[in-house]
């Protein structure tokens, strides 16, 4: 259970967690101001922070942050708190940023090298900070060890299980969600060596990876996880092409209401307009869409059984392109001002 302490009008511990030993870490989690402590289990409502414990039902002994961009030592475009060192930014602020949200939470961590794929990285207490491991799904089974996943756009997907000493990050972009597989269906040619291995998408493959582990079948797998959603471009934002909806609808063809149309007006409702892009759902033929990555994932849970998940809806105060005050954005900062940051997603076993 997390309580937030009013310890003095100008200075408060913002974060206890009753018998865990870590939690003197976490005091300088939220901000100093009253705004901030009263807020910062909510999404993008904490500045000048390492992040904000995610407002999830968490079991007894399991934990969770999200980081923010505030807190490091990074400079612009990466200021302050970049924990990714693939952007472009100084390889000693980052290694810093790492050492001090490791040491501020006491735990270790693998930050991966995620390529979009499904490969999955079991964490082991010599997993440290150090090493090259590819892979967009981590996994952790000892107390201390935080499984994490590095985001700037991508949605995070934590997961925890209610009655075993097990809990995982999975690393969700559109690729990542809907499988190689669907992605060669709708576009063949794009990513064909790894659609022959039968991936089907990162939510399916950690409940693959987590009934293994657990020796559960999988009805009773799903029934025992709780999951969150973090913060990731919101649909307002998610601006795709058709070959992505093409991609998910093949697979799932209810997947159809969680995009959008951007385009011009249907043409079969006025003869004199032309055109041969797709139709849309709302009397339009598009080029383009607006895609609720968030959503997406929420009916993806739902088809595999999990019914427990919490954190993103998909409102705007969760979308990382329209808060640049606590978010890193690669689709809104890499082409304007050269370069975007990355935040983590961890969760991990207290005891």
């Amino acid at each position: 259970m997390v309580a937030l302490l009013a310890v003095d009008p100008l200075c408060y511990q913002a974060l206890v967690y009753a018998q865990n030993p870590w939690a003197i870490h976490l005091e300088m989690v939220c901000n100093q101001d009253m705004a901030s402590v009263q807020n910062c289990d909510k999404p993008g409502a904490a500045e000048n922070t390492l992040g904000y414990v995610p407002d999830w039902a968490l079991p007894e002994g399991v934990a969770a942050l999200m980081t923010h961009r505030h807190g490091g030592q990074s400079r612009a475009p990466y200021d302050t708190l970049n924990l990714g060192d693939h952007v472009g930014d100084d390889p000693v602020a980052v290694a810093a940023n790492r050492r001090l949200l490791c040491r501020t939470l006491g735990v270790k961590t693998a930050f991966l090298q995620q390529v979009h794929g499904e490969a999955v990285h079991v964490l082991r207490p010599e997993s440290g900070e150090a090493g090259a491991i590819e892979a967009d799904i981590a996994i952790a089974q000892t107390v201390g060890l935080a499984a994490t996943i590095m985001v700037a756009d991508c949605l995070p997907i934590l997961f925890a299980h209610r009655q075993r000493p097990i809990v995982a990050a999975a690393h969700a972009g559109w690729r990542g969600l809907v499988g190689a597989d669907w992605v060669d269906h709708a576009h063949p040619g794009a990513g064909s060596e790894q659609g022959k291995h039968g991936r089907h998408g990162v939510v399916a493959r950690t409940l693959s990876a987590l009934q293994s582990l657990t020796g559960q079948t999988s009805e009773a797998l799903v029934g025992d996880l709780c999951v969150w959603l973090g913060p990731c471009i919101g649909p307002q934002a998610f601006e795709v092409g058709e070959e992505v909806r093409a991609a998910f609808i093949a697979r799932h063809a209810e997947d159809a209401c969680y995009f959008v149309p951007q385009g011009k007006p249907d043409p079969s409702s006025n003869p004199s307009l032309r055109g041969d892009q797709a139709q849309g759902s709302h009397g339009m033929t598009a080029t383009k869409y607006l895609a609720d990555l968030p959503g997406l994932a929420r009916a993806e849970l739902a088809r595999l059984g999990v019914r427990a998940v919490s954190g993103n809806d998909g409102g705007a105060a969760w979308c990382t392109v329209a808060n640049a005050k606590a978010y890193f954005s690669y689709r809104r900062d890499q082409s304007t001002l050269g370069g975007s940051g990355r935040m983590a997603a961890l969760v991990w076993l207290t005891g």
